[in-house]
């Protein structure tokens, strides 16, 4: 099976370098711009289309698909970083709050989203055939998670970059 990744265009708070985390921003005008033209070249065969139904998300996988068939899950929601949310503070910051002991009220840790995205992934391997190619339009922190549990390179994942990953 094929998943292709892909971000959610760039949002008001991508801009400002607020922390999102669940919070439901909307694309910013920028990124709605940038999202359509993305749409435009993206040619790429798929058999399912799955999104965050966080509206950064939503709007992205709707451009993408024009409207088509989507299927809208919680599990690849982005992290949740609680009281740390619509606050600016550095990415290393950040993660060393939520991967360490000092997690702020109600944010997930690290391995709680691993755990709800192997869940996520693990149904998609039960419902869908070996030879499913399936788009997940999502968030940096969910394609991350999905890059550590397939052993892949992690790394910094910009707005609308494309990642293939076979399963």
């Amino acid at each position: 099976m094929k998943l292709l990744l892909i971000r959610h265009g760039k949002t008001k708070f991508n801009e400002l370098g607020l922390i999102q985390g669940q919070y439901d921003s909307k694309l910013s005008d920028e990124g709605l711009e940038s999202t359509k033209a993305f749409t435009k070249n993206f040619n790429r065969e798929y058999d399912y289309c799955y999104s965050s139904p966080l509206i950064r998300a939503r709007i992205t996988a709707e451009l993408i698909t024009n409207n088509g068939n989507i299927t809208y899950d919680d599990r690849i929601k982005e992290a949740s970083f609680g009281v740390l949310e619509k606050t600016k503070l550095t990415k290393d910051k950040l993660m060393s709050y939520v991967s360490g002991k000092n997690i702020p009220k109600g944010a997930e840790t690290r391995d709680d989203v691993v755990r709800r995205v192997q869940n996520f992934l693990k149904e998609l391997k039960k419902k869908h055939k070996d030879s499913d190619t399936i788009l997940i339009v999502t968030h940096g922190g969910v394609i991350r998670a999905i890059q550590e549990i397939y052993n892949k390179k992690s790394k910094e994942v910009k707005n609308l970059e494309i990642f293939e990953i076979n399963i």
